[in-house]
């Protein structure tokens, strides 16, 4: 039996064997499109850790125009940790 009467004999066969890489296609074609039709950010991002602005003794990051305004009260930050802050562009 030669592999073309094979083929078409067994249809789940050839389904089984084509279907993944299909998918690849499809999936390599969707992951590219959406890559394309990605608009940049317009703004930076800030991202704080050890920040505690529901306490008392909360340092607070505000964004007044085009300037970044950190204000601490005066006692010191919360339980001496200070708060790092990280700008993603």
């Amino acid at each position: 039996m030669n592999l073309k009467a094979t083929l078409k004999d067994n249809p789940m066969l050839v389904f089984g064997l084509v279907l993944p890489f299909v998918m690849v296609v499809i999936f390599a074609l969707a992951g590219g499109a959406f890559e394309m039709a990605r608009i940049p950010p317009q703004h930076d991002v800030f991202f704080s850790i050890n920040y505690y602005a529901g306490m008392d003794k909360g340092v607070k990051f505000e964004v007044e125009g085009d300037r970044l305004v950190v204000s601490a009260p005066e006692g010191g930050c919360h339980d001496g940790q200070v708060p790092k802050l990280f700008r993603y562009s």
